[in-house]
């Protein structure tokens, strides 16, 4: 296809994925974004330094590219002052441009007492992150009624070790205390299954907010485990059981979320984290 794509945050983990896979996804002609942090130099496509917080940059962006599908991976919880501001910038410019745009949200849009979670439930963040994403959530609702808004869960892989992985792994091999949740449900959702229903959804006929996540949920110790276990680290007695009573901290305690739209709409395979691991073995 000659479907023009921009990708926001390719040097992010989501981002660079859907980057590294769109070529074999159809998309032939392609636009990434990065901000800070300059993308690997053997990435696809061509690069674009852009504040999405600056809408002037951004709009001159869409002028300079004139993509017809964006799929808007940029911000993590590491910054979530930005989100908001750059997911206004990108919706008014797709608007604009007429562009398909596909926007990555998190089952942090929820207050964790009410699972399993449909696409219509209602929103009620317990933190901060879960606040700035339905905040985004309401900007491309209303600034750009054709997008979907793909909300999602526990984005994990290991070509390259996913970053919360990566800082379990970092403190179990140290000797640091890792406490991992037994009453915590979440939908861990491999990042290629991720990457494909973005770059599929690119060119549906869908609008609005869309769960892509994996079909089964697991509590974040029995996730923890999974990963230990593909990644042939047997963990010692600092890995620890924990409760979220314990921990002080605002997390939500089941945000499973339903994905039988999805699972309806895309062919893209929503594997569980065990059929990923299984996958992700198969390949090494």
């Amino acid at each position: 296809m000659s479907t023009r794509l921009l990708v926001t945050g390719a040097a992010g983990y989501v981002g660079r994925r859907v980057v590294q896979l769109a070529a074999g996804a159809g998309y032939a002609h392609m636009v990434r974004t990065h901000h800070r942090t300059i993308p690997e130099a053997q990435l696809a496509g061509t690069a674009y330094a852009v504040d999405l917080c600056d809408a002037a940059q951004v709009a001159a962006c869409f002028d300079a590219v004139q993509p017809q599908v964006v799929i808007h991976a940029a911000c993590s919880n590491r910054s979530e002052a930005a989100i908001v501001p750059s997911t206004e910038n990108i919706a008014r410019a797709a608007a604009a441009a007429g562009a398909r745009l596909v926007h990555i949200s998190s089952d942090t849009v929820h207050d964790g007492e009410h699972a399993p979670y449909a696409e219509d439930a209602a929103t009620d963040p317990c933190n901060n992150y879960g606040r700035a994403k339905v905040a985004a959530e309401q900007a491309v609702r209303s600034l750009c009624p054709a997008a979907v808004v793909v909300r999602t869960s526990l984005v994990f892989g290991i070509d390259p070790l996913d970053h919360q992985t990566r800082w379990v792994v970092n403190d179990a091999k140290s000797g640091k205390l890792v406490r991992l949740f037994t009453d915590e449900w979440r939908s861990p959702t491999w990042v290629d299954t991720l990457a494909y229903a973005l770059l599929e959804l690119g060119n549906l006929n869908y609008s609005g907010v869309l769960n892509v996540a994996s079909p089964l949920a697991l509590r974040r110790w029995d996730f923890g485990m999974l990963m230990f276990d593909l990644l042939r680290i047997t963990p010692g007695p600092n890995v620890q059981r924990a409760l979220l009573r314990d921990s002080g901290m605002e997390r939500a305690r089941d945000l499973t979320l339903d994905v039988s739209r999805a699972q309806a709409l895309l062919r893209t395979p929503l594997l569980t984290p065990q059929q990923a691991v299984e996958q992700i073995r198969m390949r090494s």
